[in-house]
């Protein structure tokens, strides 16, 4: 399928007048709303271009852009070049001798992050779609002012442009190879009962729940055997009625790499990223979204010991949120079916990647596993742990088509 895409790139550039000499697939992605494909075009006499292909879940036409000319992000050609870099920081009344641009993110359609050194001060640039720039800057603002560490704001454009001071502390990801998983666990508690009071006022933008059909159909165009298995859990997810859910105050897309930590041997939250997603919502979600990324960067890491605190730190956030809530069994059962959907998102994403199938096919079993009122059998080094956790429910309530 790539490939193809690849063709009908090279295809569309040739009929506009263009020497053609090559075409390549060089990154593929699934988002919680489309396909997206990179492709390097080769030319005649000249660079090669890189070209983005959007393919909409609902079937829409797809969209074919030269990058940076990003339909949804009008602001990404202002971050794209220094001399554009330069001519926006000085509108905004900050240092424009640059030092250094380097664009660091870019997810098509979604955002882009880009740090610049500028005057002998680091910025991040946070390119968003013009229809959210408000949103993220009022939840920055309310952050902010609940005492939250987030990256200061120090300003932004209604074109879709913020730009940031830089995050305090340590990459949590480092300080799992210090810290305890449990003393991680305990942190992150911490900071998601400071976020909770925030008095926010918009909808959290969910990125993964009520879009399970959408991850199986993925999963069935990369193997028959996994579209199957997926679609299976999507129809439980379906089936499965959900308790009521608490809104509060919560991330959107919380994971190891939003969060940083105050040392080394001390994993207090002193710094919170990319808050472009928090709202009002279920902080079963939070939870979720926490355990099944640190399955996968675990499947992911090729180093073992990382891979096994990462399992660990699964393990143990899957024990405090779904197994150990003896106060509130309802919120543990609603982890448990918001972690087979993102663990749908997660095998999805990795499946469209040929060198990947076997983890997302793992982590399907782990979806299955939980669905089955087994418990948290963690993909580790390449295996299910010997002793997975069970949900705190003593009647699971399994659907009989999974």
């Amino acid at each position: 399928m790539q490939n193809r895409v690849a063709e009908l790139v090279a295809e569309a550039v040739a009929e506009g007048g263009e020497p053609v000499r090559s075409s390549r697939v060089v990154s593929a992605e699934v988002s919680d709303d489309a396909r997206l494909t990179a492709v390097s075009v080769g030319l005649d006499g000249a660079d090669d271009r890189l070209y983005y292909v959007r393919e909409p879940a609902d079937g829409g036409l797809p969209q074919l852009w030269l990058h940076p000319d990003d339909p949804r992000l009008p602001a990404l050609q202002a971050v794209a070049f220094p001399h554009a870099v330069s001519i926006m920081l000085e509108r905004m009344s900050l240092p424009t001798t640059l030092e250094s641009l380097e664009l660091l993110a870019y997810r098509p359609g979604r955002r882009a992050v880009a740090r610049v050194v500028a005057g002998g001060r680091q910025f991040w640039l946070k390119v968003v779609r013009p229809t959210r720039v408000e949103r993220i800057v009022a939840a920055h603002r309310a952050l902010e002012e609940q005492g939250l560490p987030v990256p200061r704001l120090i300003s932004w454009s209604p074109a879709g442009l913020l730009v940031l001071g830089a995050a305090e502390g340590v990459p949590m990801a480092d300080v799992t190879r210090t810290a305890s998983a449990e003393a991680v666990i305990a942190a992150v508690d911490r900071m998601r009962a400071a976020f909770a009071l925030t008095p926010l006022e918009e909808p959290v933008r969910s990125i993964v729940r009520g879009r399970s059909a959408w991850y199986a159909s993925v999963l069935g165009g990369t193997s028959t055997e996994l579209g199957e298995r997926a679609g299976r859990l999507a129809l439980w997810v379906d089936w499965r009625e959900g308790p009521v859910a608490t809104s509060v105050a919560v991330h959107g897309d919380l994971h190891l790499g939003q969060l940083f930590a105050c040392s080394a041997e001390d994993p207090t939250v002193v710094g919170v990223i990319d808050v472009d997603t928090a709202g009002i919502g279920d902080p079963a979600d939070d939870s979720a979204a926490f355990i099944s990324n640190a399955l996968a960067a675990s499947g992911l890491n090729a180093d073992a010991d990382d891979a096994g605190r990462l399992a660990e730190i699964a393990r143990q956030a899957f024990r405090a949120w779904a197994v150990d809530r003896l106060d509130d069994p309802t919120m543990a059962e609603r982890v448990r079916l918001s972690l087979v959907e993102h663990l749908l998102a997660q095998a999805a994403q990795l499946a469209d990647r040929d060198s990947r199938i076997e983890l997302a096919s793992r982590l399907l079993a782990t979806a299955e596993s939980v669905v089955a009122g087994r418990g948290l059998e963690l993909v580790g080094a390449g295996r299910a742990d010997e002793s997975p956790l069970r949900s705190v429910s003593s009647s699971p309530h399994r659907d009989p088509r999974v």
